[in-house]
C-alpha cells in the first residue's frame, strides 16, 4: 500500500467564548483518495468525525454539496431544523443532511451535544435514498434495538487500521448503514404489515420469497400487501426484492476476490446468468464490466 494514509486526521477547536469555554471540539478523518471516476465508486466514505458542541453552537448549510452527512447523537441534546420541520434530537437519534435541503443543527437545553458524523457519496447511495422510505426522511428516532453506534464505530476502526481492502470495507459498512436505516425507517410511518414484509425481505435477501409466503408471514392478503407496496413505496413486492438484491450485488462486486457465483447465491439468484441479466437491466453494465470500472 502507498505510504500515504488514505485519511487525513484533523483536530479543530472552536473559538473561545467570553466565559473561557470553547464553542466546539472536533476530530475528523478526511479521505484524501477520491473515487476512480465520478459516480463509479458506488458507496464512497468521504469522511468520519466526532464532535462535541457547547453552549448555543449551531451549524447551517456549510458542508460540501457533493455529500450526504449522517449524524448520530451520542450525548446531550439539540435541535435539528430542516426545511419547515423541527426536531429535538437526543442520544440514539440520527439525522440526515441532504445537499438539496436547508438545515440547521444546534445544541439544546443540556448545553452540549456530542455526535458522530459520516460523509458519504455514490451513485448507489442516490438510488437507495430515492427508492426507499429514506427518500422522504431527514430524521429517525429508532424504535427498539439497533446497530447504528456499532456501524459508526466500525468506520473509525477501519480508518485507523487501514488495510489494503479499506475502500471496499468502508463501502460494505456504508451499505450496512443504509440497510439498518432502511430497516428502522418504516416503523415511523408505514402500516405494520408493510413493516413486517420489509423486515422479512431485508433479513433474508437470498431466500426465495413469493407473494404467497410474504402475505402469510405478514398475516395479510396478497392484494393488500401489493397495495401497501404500491401506495407507500411506489413499487411491487417483487420489484422491491429485485432492487434490494441488485443493490447488494453492486456492493459485493467491489470485493475483487468474491466470485460471481457466490455473489449470485448471496443475492438470491439461482445462477450467474440470471444475476447478470437483471444487473445489466438496472445498472446498464454486466457485472464483470461493472467490477472492472471499480478498479
Amino acid at each position: 500500500m502507498n505510504d500515504k494514509k488514505s485519511f487525513l486526521f484533523r483536530h479543530t477547536d472552536g473559538p473561545v467564548l467570553k466565559n473561557g469555554k470553547k464553542t466546539f471540539e472536533e476530530d475528523f478523518y478526511i479521505n484524501q483518495k477520491l473515487p476512480h471516476a465520478a459516480g463509479q465508486n458506488l458507496l464512497h466514505c468521504f469522511g468520519y468525525g466526532e464532535c462535541l458542541w457547547y453552549g448555543g453552537y449551531k451549524q447551517s448549510n456549510n458542508f460540501s454539496k457533493k455529500y450526504y452527512s449522517f449524524g448520530l447523537v451520542t450525548e446531550g441534546d439539540g435541535i435539528f431544523s430542516c426545511e419547515n420541520m423541527k426536531y429535538k434530537i437526543i442520544p440514539g437519534d440520527i439525522f440526515i443532511l441532504r445537499p438539496s435541503r436547508d438545515f440547521c443543527v444546534q445544541t439544546g437545553q443540556c448545553g452540549f451535544l456530542r455526535k458522530k458524523s459520516l460523509l458519504l457519496q455514490g451513485s448507489l447511495l442516490n438510488i437507495i435514498l430515492d427508492s426507499r422510505p429514506l427518500g422522504s426522511l431527514d430524521f429517525i428516532r429508532p424504535n427498539g434495538p439497533h446497530r447504528l453506534k456499532e456501524i459508526f464505530d466500525s468506520f473509525k476502526t477501519l480508518i485507523l487500521e487501514e488495510n489494503e481492502s479499506l475502500p471496499e470495507d468502508l463501502g460494505m459498512q456504508a451499505y450496512a448503514l443504509m440497510a439498518e436505516l432502511s430497516r428502522l425507517a418504516p416503523h415511523l410511518e408505514y402500516p405494520e404489515s408493510l413493516c413486517r414484509a420489509i423486515s422479512v425481505i431485508d433479513a433474508e435477501l437470498n431466500r426465495e420469497h413469493t407473494l404467497e409466503s410474504l402475505s402469510t408471514e405478514c398475516s395479510t392478503s396478497i392484494s393488500t400487501l401489493s397495495r401497501l407496496f404500491r401506495t407507500h413505496l411506489n413499487t411491487s413486492p417483487m420489484n422491491y426484492i429485485i432492487d434490494r438484491r441488485l443493490e447488494l450485488a453492486a456492493q459485493l462486486l467491489q470485493i475483487d476476490k468474491m466470485p460471481l457465483k457466490e455473489i449470485a447465491e448471496k443475492c438470491g439468484y439461482n445462477s450467474e446468468s440470471f444475476l447478470s441479466r437483471a444487473f445489466k437491466k438496472k445498472f446498464g453494465l454486466p457485472p464483470a464490466t461493472f467490477r472492472n470500472t471499480q478498479k
